[in-house]
């Protein structure tokens, strides 16, 4: 029991091979690295399924690729050679491994070249930007594949190492983004591919040599050790420093990141009923924090209150920032009613709703109101204080203007409706509305009764003759009729070479009364211009 425990506590006999287990993994690694036609035609088709995989943005299909690719295959042939020593192993293997990796950048490129809109999807994006969990992925992914391929019980584990180190789609993905002449992100994929080889090189050398497949427990020296895994530990370990400081840096922004939602967060009590919809954080080569944040909130943020922030965030974070927020107005309600919402904007919307409310009254009243007038409309309507005022304008579009009665029949249901008194002005705008065919609401010319028609015939003989007689050179212009008090009162407009005296008048309108008729009122209207000749004034016919 105790010498049971101890075995299993101490691995003894763990990597321990058999001669025929260790001449059948020999074997095996070796076919793996030769550059035969079965592994080109396989790295063809893997770094086509994983091309059109990454511009799809189909992570099952970046899968499928994963387990075509054999570029592991020489991997594990390098780090068996170097174990070795085996310089014809090691050439070999190379040269199936630089041929592959040209092959999957070519064909990326050629995927890359023959899309017709390249989109850099997130399984692309995601080779592009290694970091120190890379390495040590690769360094497991090695250990576990090394160890699966010299264990016949374990061989069946090797699919899944593939997927772990998906060498295939790195290298897919640099051949697309050199398309796309994104040169920066196509040596992040490269690099990431080449921290691949290292480490699942190194760890493969590692297992090899505790299989006691090479010559490593025959101890040879400093130099022999370092021959096997000096140079990729050494690669491994720069490139490892590297990517740790980008760790480092991604580390420290992901900390900022987390510092700046706390605060914006904290910050959004400023206002009540605000909240953080979103943010936006950017780093840039300066040294300075671009942040963007997003407030669901019940009033905007002020430039003041926004400075009083960007002071507190920096604060926090301590270094300079710029913080820029943009204020989402947005309304919260309960079964009472808004909630967030201060009492000043409470009062302004009612008193906005209490205009409307005036405005809409009055306006649907005078639209009702002139539907009995044909052919009038409402065009304008103002109110100029309609809080503590009682005047309201209304321009109308009618092809008669309305009288003093109209409006005053308008102004009685407009206070009727709303019940408030108004003072109603109408504004009208005389209009003739016509179709192809007749005129619309075309007002009605006044009649003239025919006893006012005689009347006026014979006061315009009885003027034209009185005047050419008392005034030589004056002509009747005009002559107007209207009664007042059951008296007729005459405008007469006359063209006269001077001013008519109210004498002359005197004199005419003494006549009228005696020959047309004695109730009428005689004014006459002097417009003094006259034509002459050299024998006197020259008059001229009724215009």
């Amino acid at each position: 029991m105790l010498a049971t425990l101890r075995r299993y506590l101490f691995m003894e006999g763990a990597f321990k091979l058999t001669a025929e287990e260790k001449t059948s993994s020999l074997h095996q690694i070796e076919a793996m690295s030769t550059p035969v036609r079965s592994y080109f035609v396989l790295t063809i088709l893997s770094a086509a399924i994983a091309g059109y995989g990454l511009l799809q943005g189909s992570t099952a299909v970046v899968i499928g690729a994963m387990l075509v690719a054999p570029l592991m295959g020489p991997i594990f042939g390098i780090a068996l050679a170097l174990i070795r020593d085996d310089q014809r192993l090691l050439v070999k293997s190379l040269l199936a491994e630089v041929l592959g990796i040209a092959l999957v950048i070519g064909l990326g490129w050629v995927v890359g070249s023959m899309a017709p809109l390249i989109d850099l999807s997130s399984e692309i994006l995601s080779r592009t930007n290694p970091s120190i969990y890379d390495i040590l992925i690769a360094l497991a992914s090695g250990l576990a594949g090394a160890y699966a391929l010299v264990n016949p019980k374990l061989s069946t584990s090797l699919p899944g190492v593939a997927i772990a180190t998906a060498l295939v789609p790195t290298l897919a993905s640099c051949g697309i983004c050199l398309a796309a002449e994104e040169w920066r992100l196509a040596f992040g994929a490269f690099l990431l591919f080449a921290v691949n080889i290292l480490a699942i090189e190194l760890a493969a050398a590692g297992i090899f040599a505790a299989y006691k497949l090479g010559a490593w427990w025959s101890w040879k020296g400093w130099s022999s050790v370092w021959k096997q895994f000096g140079w990729s530990a050494i690669l491994l370990l720069a490139m490892s420093y590297w990517f740790y400081r980008s760790f480092s840096i991604s580390f420290q922004e992901a900390e900022t990141r987390n510092i700046v939602k706390t605060e914006l967060t904290k910050l959004a009590g400023e206002v009540n009923g605000s909240a953080l919809s979103n943010f936006d954080v950017q780093f840039l080569e300066t040294g300075e924090i671009i942040i963007m944040a997003a407030y669901l909130t019940p009033q905007t943020f002020e430039p003041v209150l926004v400075a009083k922030m960007q002071e507190s965030v920096i604060e926090a974070i301590g270094r300079d920032a710029s913080l820029t927020v943009r204020s989402l107005v947005s309304s919260d309600h309960n079964a009472a009613g808004p909630v967030f919402v201060p009492q000043a904007e409470l009062d302004r919307q009612h008193e906005q709703n209490e205009r409307s409310r005036i405005y809409n009254g009055v306006y649907s009243s005078l639209t009702q109101s002139l539907q009995g007038f044909s052919g009038a409309g409402l065009i304008k309507l103002e109110i100029p204080n309609i809080e503590t005022g009682s005047e309201v304008l209304a321009e109308v579009s009618t092809p008669t203007a309305l009288s003093p009665g109209d409006v005053a029949a308008l102004e009685k249901a407009v206070i009727e409706q709303t019940g408030r008194n108004y003072n109603l002005r109408v504004r009208s705008i005389l209009t003739i509305v016509a179709n192809k065919s007749n005129f619309l609401y075309r007002p009605v010319e006044p009649t003239v009764p025919e006893e006012q028609q005689r009347l006026q015939t014979r006061l315009e003989a009885a003027l034209k003759n009185q005047l050419g007689t008392r005034i030589p050179g004056a002509t009747l212009s005009a002559l107007n009729l209207s009664q007042e008090n059951g008296a007729w009162r005459v405008v007469a407009s006359a063209r006269t070479p001077q001013v008519v005296d109210p004498e002359t008048v005197a004199e005419i309108e003494a006549l009228i009364h005696e020959h047309v008729d004695p109730t009428i009122r005689l004014v006459v209207r002097s417009r003094v211009e006259a034509d002459a000749s050299s024998v006197g004034f020259v008059g001229a016919s009724l215009e």
